[in-house]
């Protein structure tokens, strides 16, 4: 949790610099992202273990062997906010779960290609 939000700190910093430059490109929107190939079940799990504990139940289901070209720092924070505004949300005694799966391109699930923007006949 410590590393999260440390991260968050030089986030902040990074953006109150890119600010405050007179470099007329100076993008205060931009953050750095580390992005690489990470299986989903790893830093699900991660983030589902941080808030263990809770007045709620937090479980975890994967199916198959999902993976995702993330920043991985940036998923956990992501999925992380989004666990704890569903904790926020769920009654006492509840129970959150997340999920993830791996699932088929468009065309093996309807068993024809589409293109974008064509509905073929």
């Amino acid at each position: 949790m410590v590393g999260l939000l440390q991260h968050i700190v030089d986030d902040l910093a990074d953006l109150a610099a890119a600010a405050a430059a007179d470099d007329a490109d100076a993008d205060a929107d931009a953050l750095t992202l580390n992005r690489a190939g990470h299986p989903v079940a790893g830093l699900l799990a991660q983030v589902t273990e941080a808030h263990r504990g809770a007045a709620v139940t937090v479980s975890m289901a994967v199916e198959g062997e999902p993976g995702a070209f993330v920043d991985p720092v940036r998923f956990r924070q992501i999925i992380g906010n989004l666990l704890t505004n569903a904790i926020r949300h769920t009654p006492a005694s509840g129970r959150v779960e997340v999920r993830a799966r791996v699932r088929r391109p468009r065309a093996d699930r309807r068993g024809r290609r589409h293109r974008r923007g064509h509905r073929g006949g």
